[in-house]
């Protein structure tokens, strides 16, 4: 069932508009961004985000997502 939400958007975007994702770019990220990592989990991911203390957990999290 489709319903408005950002994740439900972008995967409409890649399942029935067949737009091909090669890059996201995710600007604050904090400690990660889950609709961007399931939707387009093959893309590169070029990660930004100001704040040193969320480096680790943003490692930990696209490495275990398998980013």
């Amino acid at each position: 069932m489709r319903f408005p939400s950002k994740s439900n958007s972008l995967a409409h975007l890649v399942a029935e508009l067949k737009v091909e994702i090669k890059t996201v770019i995710d600007v604050g990220v904090a400690t990660s961004t889950l609709d961007l990592m399931r939707v387009f989990k093959t893309a590169h991911h070029c990660l930004i985000e100001p704040l040193e203390e969320h480096a680790q957990a943003i490692r930990e999290n696209y490495s275990k997502a398998g980013i």
